[in-house]
This record gives C-alpha cells, sequence and structure tokens, in this order.
C-alpha cells in the first residue's frame, strides 16, 4: 500500500507537506545508504553543459557526504547521506533551495554523470515488479480513460435531431459538433507529442526513474544523477523535435509501401467507423420508429463488440503472440497482424448486414449484428496495425502514431460531414454498400502485406 501511495499526487504532495513516517521513499529513510544501493549504476565523463543556474565549484563535495560517487581509485564512498554537518553548504535545510540551484539539467560535476536505474532487480517502483493489484488499477485507469474518449464521440450523435430543431441548422451542419471533436484528438497529438518529450515538461516527468532522479538531487544537492532519457534530450533541439513529429511521419510513409498501405487503411475503416454513429439516427429513428434514448440503447452493442473481440484476440496474444518471449524469441511484426486477417473480412460483412437489413421488415436486432462485426473487427484490427507499426519501427513509433492519428481524424471530419449527403444522394442501402465495397478492396492489400511486409521492413533504413 506505501508503494502505491508513494506514486499518486496524494502520497507525493502528503510526503513533500507533511513527511509522514508511512509514506517515505527509500531515500528518505534516515538509514538509507546510497553507495550501497547505486554501486551498479553506470558512471562516465562527457563533455559538460553547465546551465546558467548552475555553479561548477558547487558540485565538489567533500568525502564525508556518501552520494554514490566513486573515489578515484575506483572504490564507492561508504559513508552514509546523514553523515555529514547540518551547516554544510551542499546540505540544505530547505530541499526545495537545493533542488532549483541544482536542477541537473546538463552534464554533472566536472563532466561526471552517473545514470540512474533501479536500486535492485526486485525494486518495487520498477512497475515490472508491481503488484497484481496494483497494475490492475493501473490497467483500468488507462482503459476507462481512452473509454470516456471514444464515448464522448458517440453520446453526441443521437441529440443531433434535437440540435437541428432547436438551432434550425441542418444535418450536415449538425454533424459538426462530432466532426470537430474527432478532428482536435487527432490535431493534439501533433501539437502535445513534441512537447512530451521534453524531460521537464512531458510525458517523462511521470516516469518512476526521473522522479527518483529529481528526488535524489533534491536531496544531494548534486546534478551528476541523471536518467538515461534527461541524457539523451541534452542535445536535440526544438527543431529536432519538430522535425521528428511533424516532417518524420509523412517520410516513413512516402518510403515504405507498407506503412503508407496501413495508414489509408486504418483512415478508411475509422472513418467509416465514426460515420456509423451519424447512420445511428437515420436507421433506428425512421425505420423503427425509436426516440433518442433508445437509439442510444442501441449503440451500446459497440461496447458488446469490443468485449467479444477481446476474447479470440487476447488468446492469441497469450498463446501466439507471448509464447516467443517466453522463449527468448522474438515474434515477427508482420506475424503480429495474423488476427487482422480473419477480422478484416467481417468489416464489409458487418456493413452490409447492416444496410441491407435496415427495413421495416426486419427485426431491428439483425442491423445491429452487423454493427456488432464491424466494430469488433474495427478494433482488432486497428491494436494489430498499431503493434505492426510499434515492432517494425520502434525508433519512430511516437512519430508514426501522432502522424496517424492526424491523419485519421482529418479522414473522420470528412467521414462523419459525409454520412447524411451519402444517405440523401444513394439512399441508405446502396450508400452502405458503397462503403462495404471500399472496406473489400482493402481486404487484398493485407493479404499482400503479409508475404511482403517483412521483407520490406528489413529493406526501409527507417526500422530497427
Amino acid at each position: 500500500m506505501t508503494h502505491f501511495l508513494l506514486d499518486t499526487i496524494f502520497g507525493t504532495r502528503s510526503s513533500r507537506l507533511f513527511n509522514p513516517d508511512f509514506i517515505k521513499h527509500p531515500e528518505d529513510q534516515d538509514t538509507f545508504q546510497l553507495s550501497s544501493a547505486t554501486s551498479s549504476w553506470q558512471h562516465s565523463f562527457e563533455e559538460q553543459h553547465f546551465t546558467s543556474s548552475q555553479n561548477p565549484s558547487m558540485c565538489e563535495t567533500p568525502g564525508d557526504l556518501q552520494h554514490s560517487r566513486n573515489n578515484r581509485d575506483g572504490t564507492p564512498d561508504s559513508t552514509v547521506l546523514t553523515s555529514a554537518p547540518d551547516d554544510a553548504p551542499w546540505k540544505f535545510s530547505d530541499r526545495t533551495e537545493a533542488y532549483h540551484r541544482f536542477p541537473g539539467i546538463g552534464n554533472g560535476c566536472n563532466g561526471e554523470v552517473i545514470t540512474i536505474n533501479w536500486y535492485t532487480s526486485d525494486d518495487p517502483v520498477n512497475p515490472i515488479n508491481w503488484t497484481k493489484w496494483k497494475k490492475l488499477i493501473v490497467f483500468v485507469i488507462t482503459n476507462y480513460t481512452s473509454f470516456v474518449v471514444y464515448m464522448a464521440s458517440s453520446i453526441y450523435a443521437p441529440a443531433q435531431a434535437d440540435i437541428q430543431r432547436v438551432f434550425g441548422v441542418t444535418a450536415t451542419i449538425s454533424s459538426l459538433g462530432l466532426g470537430l471533436y474527432l478532428l482536435g484528438y487527432g490535431t493534439g497529438s501533433l501539437v502535445f507529442a513534441p512537447i512530451s518529450k521534453v524531460p521537464s515538461i512531458g510525458r517523462n516527468a511521470p516516469y518512476v526513474v526521473t522522479l527518483r532522479a529529481i528526488r535524489i538531487r533534491h536531496l544531494t544537492a548534486d546534478s551528476r544523477y541523471q536518467t538515461q532519457s534527461e541524457i539523451q534530450a541534452i542535445d536535440i533541439t526544438a527543431g529536432d523535435r519538430l522535425y521528428q513529429f511533424l516532417i518524420m511521419p509523412w517520410r516513413i510513409n512516402a518510403l515504405n509501401p507498407s506503412i503508407l498501405f496501413t495508414s489509408i487503411y486504418t483512415e478508411l475503416i475509422y472513418a467509416i467507423f465514426n460515420s456509423m454513429f451519424e447512420f445511428f439516427p437515420l436507421v433506428y429513428g425512421p425505420v423503427y420508429g425509436m426516440n433518442g434514448g433508445q437509439t442510444g440503447l442501441v449503440s451500446l452493442c459497440n461496447i458488446i463488440a469490443v468485449v467479444l473481440a477481446a476474447v479470440p484476440y487476447f488468446t492469441f496474444v497469450s498463446l501466439v503472440g507471448n509464447a516467443p518471449s517466453r522463449a527468448e524469441k522474438q515474434l515477427s511484426p508482420v506475424d503480429r497482424l495474423l488476427p487482422a486477417l480473419v477480422a478484416l473480412v467481417f468489416i464489409p460483412a458487418g456493413i452490409f448486414l447492416f444496410g441491407g437489413t435496415s427495413r421495416h421488415d426486419i427485426y431491428w436486432i439483425v442491423p445491429t449484428i452487423g454493427i456488432v462485426f464491424s466494430t469488433g473487427s474495427f478494433a482488432i484490427i486497428l491494436q494489430c496495425i498499431f503493434l505492426y507499426i510499434g515492432f517494425s519501427y520502434p525508433r519512430h513509433a511516437a512519430s508514426l502514431f501522432a502522424g496517424n492519428s492526424f491523419a485519421k481524424a482529418v479522414v473522420a471530419f470528412g467521414g462523419v460531414l459525409w454520412a447524411h449527403p451519402l444517405c440523401e444522394s444513394l439512399g441508405l442501402q446502396k450508400g452502405m454498400s458503397l462503403l462495404g465495397a471500399l472496406c473489400a478492396v482493402c481486404v487484398s492489400g493485407i493479404f499482400v502485406l503479409l508475404p511482403l511486409g517483412e521483407r520490406l521492413r528489413r529493406k526501409s533504413k527507417f526500422s530497427g
């Protein structure tokens, strides 16, 4: 329970404000010896990059203050952190002052850098060593957040008829609420992804190793203690980050046919998936006489579809995807597309079923089954493609995901706006048949990608 609280906002604030004994990090304990805990950490000497807030002379500390600095003969100092005199200039009573004076940006004392790592192999702070309950809680929170994001988009669709009536706008204008939400969702990744790579601002700060580095620098007023991500970020400029996230995804798509196909295909099915929320009121209202609340209840079939699809997919991951790891081998990124070969058939099948059976003389559950087929298959295919991209191009995965999210959002924005004009021009059955035919054409692309994908990946200069 203590380690769980330490990682929460409550635990962090309580530790700083009240310093209770039951919520203390290992390095806050009176008996903690940093040298014994960090003896295996890597020491290196790099070119100094002191910031304006750092004073190199203050980095030199006497040998009686133990903070894992090796002696000249290579043996680590063995004195305790608390053994320094209280009036020592490097031992501040106000830890905030020490932290601000030595923020740890840039290389450490005399060019020496100590790379922060776990204290032991069974360090409870290491996510690999978390208890099952802690892993479950983090898993639930992450998925709940994702659930809320997607629910916020779908919950808007049943209210569009009322928006048209109250504000006197057309169906296409009322669709802008959903379309702009999707566009903002995708655009945000391009804006915040480069920022998130800055250790002092973005997603590195919550990383437990980075937090540990901040605490050690705070306690010792020694800027040598840095994480690998902080060391790597020293020479990366803002222009480099912008290039990585704004240009690199399009370069990889332009020079790699397999990635280009996965991008186009995910854009298409994502647009169709979101346009289906526009078709719901057109089917279950006029055809089956349901009100907005009943139509919203029918849309819960999307949750059922994802749950049903998770059973065979998780079975594949457990028996096939994770088996090589247990045998200390690697599964080819292309092999992770195998579930998609089955799922991609159900997308056009579900769309044809939904469009062809949405009639007064056919019970409403039949087209709903078509929605279940399509939505479950959407989930499996997107998951397979994301894993394929991540394992094929790990160095550029974040850039590719950011670019992919933006492209999907733009096409989905158009998909939401084309839904009503498509049905008005062609009718529901023909309009859905057109979308199903587009998905059916893309089926062949996956079967081509499977045998050629590995060869294309190995030839690509972006892989590895």
